[in-house]
């Protein structure tokens, strides 16, 4: 329902961005780029500019609303960060040359001063009418983030039930109403620079668990199948996870001191309420998908209403295809037995429908892949038991 006004407001956002970089060109000398620069700023502002930046976890968060994520969200989220950063460095860039670093940090609106000064006063309301939209659009987007995010906690049971229902519209009231109300918290307080810090901690604090995660993962489950990988890795080691780390450690100490303090006591009573929740809490949901009790062993097989509800749930129309129920249940099975899904534990739900994709796109080329595939190591199977050694 937001979509088109996102996109829309996006797209007038982009243009601003990309009018006033262009604004500076003819001024690229004027002023010193690096006058007065120090260490201790560059990471003060690095610290606050990262609000900027927290957008791009919205991405992540409404993927659930995404067709295909597995493939569009980490593309999306790349080429989005990519370009947001090219643009933000060349509008930074403008201002400097067209105001110089010291006349910019004392204008109180800063970028219609800067086109004030290169294109004249008549620029003034179109600095106005693009803060306009863009405050309206930020907000938009971590309202409608906000009580996703919610309304997925309470689907695993960390957050009341009240939080999962929807309106006939299949919007989630009770998260936008919550997230409204910490949007109007911030609006009381005024200050933004205040908030922003707090909010920029906040988000430290889950790159830290993202990053921790993605870390232990690849020693605890290495062989779990992974649609996305981070690349360049040392061993098993994702470079990139623990260059974030790195910059998280360097930029904390340059927010407000405050700031950092107000994020740690929410952070606290966050994790407070999900003890409690959890201690205190309904009862978690069964599981959508029936489950077969290994014993705690890796599973290799499914059942039959296993795969029923599997059809169900890809919405795959058996009359349609060219396979049928007992190729797919072979494909199934053989990829679990190769190894497609993490082997150290009982696989979820996710990855059994992730399996079952698989097995598909292999079914929907050659009908009889899986066929063909069991014949052919039976045959290798046969070629190395005769060629084997008696002993």
């Amino acid at each position: 329902m937001s979509v088109r006004t996102t996109v829309a407001f996006s797209i007038v956002q982009v243009g601003g961005l990309a009018f006033m970089a262009a604004v500076g060109v003819p001024h690229l000398g004027d002023h010193s780029l690096t006058a007065g620069m120090s260490l201790h700023g560059v990471v003060g502002g690095a610290a606050l500019v990262f609000f900027a930046f927290i957008g791009f976890d919205e991405v992540i968060t409404l993927s659930s609303e995404t067709r295909d994520p597995v493939r569009t969200v980490p593309k999306g989220l790349l080429f989005a960060l990519g370009i947001s950063t090219v643009l933000y460095a060349l509008v930074s860039v403008a201002g400097v040359s067209v105001l110089g670093a010291d006349a910019l940090a004392r204008a109180d609106q800063p970028l219609a001063a800067v086109m004030e000064t290169a294109v004249g006063g008549v620029s003034t309301d179109l600095v106005a009418t693009l803060a306009m939209i863009a405050t309206t659009n930020t907000p938009l987007l971590l309202i409608t983030a906000s009580s996703r995010l919610l309304y997925g906690m309470a689907e695993r049971s960390a957050l009341p039930p009240a939080f999962h229902r929807t309106s006939r519209h299949g919007v989630p009231g009770v998260g936008v109403a919550v997230a409204l109300g910490g949007a109007l918290v911030g609006v009381v307080i005024g200050n933004l620079t205040f908030v922003a810090s707090v909010t920029d901690f906040a988000v430290y604090l889950v790159f830290v668990a993202v990053n921790l995660v993605v870390i232990v993962l690849r020693y605890r489950q290495p062989r779990r199948f992974r649609p996305f990988r981070v690349p360049f890795n040392i061993g098993r080691v994702p470079v990139p996870a623990v260059g974030a780390l790195i910059v998280v450690v360097i930029l904390i100490p340059g927010l407000d001191p405050a700031a950092i303090a107000v994020g740690l006591v929410l952070a606290v009573l966050g994790l407070l309420t999900h003890l409690a929740l959890e201690r205190w809490g309904p009862a978690k949901p069964e599981s959508t998908m029936p489950s077969v009790d290994d014993g705690g062993m890796h599973r290799r097989h499914v059942t039959a209403e296993e795969i029923t509800t599997l059809l169900a749930a890809l919405r795959l129309d058996l009359a349609a295809v060219e396979w049928d129920l007992e190729q797919l249940k072979m494909g199934i099975h053989s990829e679990l037995q190769h190894g497609r899904v993490d082997p150290d534990t009982n696989i979820t739900d996710d990855d059994l429908i992730v399996t079952a994709k698989i097995a598909l796109a292999h079914l929907n080329e050659i009908p009889d892949y899986y066929t063909r595939l069991a014949t052919m190591e039976a045959q290798a199977f046969d070629e190395q038991a005769h060629h084997r050694p008696k002993p």
